[in-house]
């Protein structure tokens, strides 16, 4: 089990923060499997740029080097998370800056790229600069081909839609991403309906001053008065959330959530890694 959140901070940061247990089926009870396991994820983002020949055809297609990344956790199963996750980096990582409808765009490596391989193209046809070609990375692309990835994740699976158990599928996302229209950071809620059967994908955008939660809802109802005291940070507040769930969780044994508590920063298409903090234990 898990519990995540997600909120921004006083500089428009995002903050995730979430327990690392996971715990198994043994027997009739639940047990404790592992402890700082990495539910909060930093996930390239690349963009592939078309190298031409003398005779104007696209002959390969080089990686820009510029750093860029979103941040993905997950609650749910392990292992669907996981293919889905690897199914989305997958995609992030090859984005292809191209020329489609009259104007420069970004595409998924699965889309569909022949008309742009038998054309003849100018040699300064692709040679706009790194500012330029990633303007075309806006958060509604990026929610699109993390869409396009989950989806595609769940068809890998399901080969029987009449025969597949939903628990086994029932996961959920917190993406905390940028984007060079808005110049802002977002935060992507996304979860799963299984009202028409197969999972149907519910995004909601988390807006400043909200709160994103994944896992466990036992504690919704406590979210809402998380920022209270103002004598505490963002951060702080949060950690006081998760820690508060923890030892009650704890306390009556359920083994859905676990120390340590992670939180990690990201702002402006970088993991800010230096302001990670762990807490391992109530304080």
């Amino acid at each position: 089990m898990t519990l995540i959140i997600a909120s921004h901070d006083q500089e428009r940061r995002i903050l995730l923060c979430g327990d690392s247990l996971i715990t198994g089926n043994q027997g009739n009870g639940t047990v404790k499997l592992l402890n700082l396991f990495r539910k909060i994820k930093n996930i390239p983002v690349n963009i592939l740029r078309p190298n031409i020949d003398p005779s104007g055809k696209i002959i390969s297609y080089n990686e820009m080097l510029q750093e860029h990344c979103c941040m993905i956790a997950f609650a749910g199963s392990t292992l669907v998370s996981q293919h889905i996750i690897n199914n989305i980096e997958g995609h992030l990582k090859q984005l292809r800056f191209t020329y489609k409808a009259n104007q420069h765009t970004l595409e998924m490596i699965c889309d569909d790229n022949t008309s742009a391989l038998n054309t003849l193209w100018a040699d300064d046809m692709f040679c706009q600069t790194p500012s330029e070609v990633f303007n075309h990375l806006t958060k509604e692309l990026q929610v699109k081909v993390i869409e396009h990835s989950i989806y595609k994740a769940i068809e890998d699976f399901i080969n029987d839609e009449g025969k597949y158990d939903r628990a086994f599928f029932d996961t959920q996302f917190i993406i905390g991403l940028s984007c060079y229209k808005t110049k802002k950071n977002h935060i992507i809620e996304i979860k799963m309906d299984f009202t028409e059967g197969l999972p149907t994908l519910l995004i909601r955008e988390i807006q400043p001053g909200e709160t994103a939660s994944i896992g466990i809802s036992r504690y919704n109802e406590k979210i809402p008065q998380m920022f209270n005291d103002k004598s505490l940070s963002t951060a702080d507040s949060m950690f006081k959330f998760l820690s508060e769930s923890i030892d009650d969780n704890e306390e009556v044994d359920l083994r859905e959530i676990g120390y340590p508590i992670i939180l990690k920063r990201f702002d402006q298409f970088k993991e800010l890694r230096n302001m990670q903090k762990h807490i391992y234990k109530s304080v």
